[in-house]
């Protein structure tokens, strides 16, 4: 999709099998610097966020800040190694880059919100960047399966313990589906 100041959604297919974090950062980063050289004025990549996470990653980058000191498992891993190379290698990418919330869980609540008027509020961060001139990358682990790597993991696991705190299929099916648009234009 083309915001109105330029920017577009892209898939963006980046396998995990057998890569440490840092690769997959470092795959990351080349694909940023190619949309840079294009002309993006920065570049985002989707996220699987708890609700706390997604609340921290907005904040920062409010308050002027790069770095979001994301932390955890899976592609959090590879969100921490990402910001790990711009406060070492890549400091030129300071500010260039963005982690994408997409909430996907919770280990509380909303904040006062309903699980889908997170998601709507989510989608609508994503418009605005992509409205802002920055291209974002839509993370998808499974090239065959063409599905957006959201809300697997840890929330599928919470889940199965308690559904009021992770995406339903119903919620994730329309994830994919907006994203999916997104990618169309």
């Amino acid at each position: 999709m083309t915001g109105t100041g330029g920017g577009r959604f892209i898939d963006f297919v980046l396998t995990f099998q057998g890569k440490s974090a840092e690769q997959q950062a470092r795959e990351i980063l080349q694909r940023v610097d190619e949309l840079l050289a294009e002309g993006a004025s920065g570049v985002g990549i989707t996220y699987s966020a708890n609700f706390d996470q997604t609340q921290e990653i907005r904040g920062i980058y409010a308050d002027g800040g790069w770095d979001t000191g994301t932390a955890g498992a899976n592609q959090a891993s590879v969100m921490a190694a990402m910001e790990a190379l711009e406060r070492t290698d890549r400091t030129d990418l300071q500010g260039k880059v963005r982690v994408v919330p997409i909430t996907t869980m919770t280990y509380s609540d909303f904040g006062g919100m309903t699980f889908d008027q997170v998601i709507d509020r989510d989608m609508s961060a994503i418009a605005e960047l992509l409205a802002d001139g920055w291209d974002v990358l839509g993370w998808i682990n499974d090239p065959a399966s063409g599905r957006y790597a959201v809300g697997g993991g840890v929330a599928a696991s919470v889940y199965q313990e308690d559904p009021t705190r992770a995406l339903s299929r119903a919620q994730s099916e329309r994830i994919q589906d907006a994203l999916a648009a997104l990618a169309r234009g």
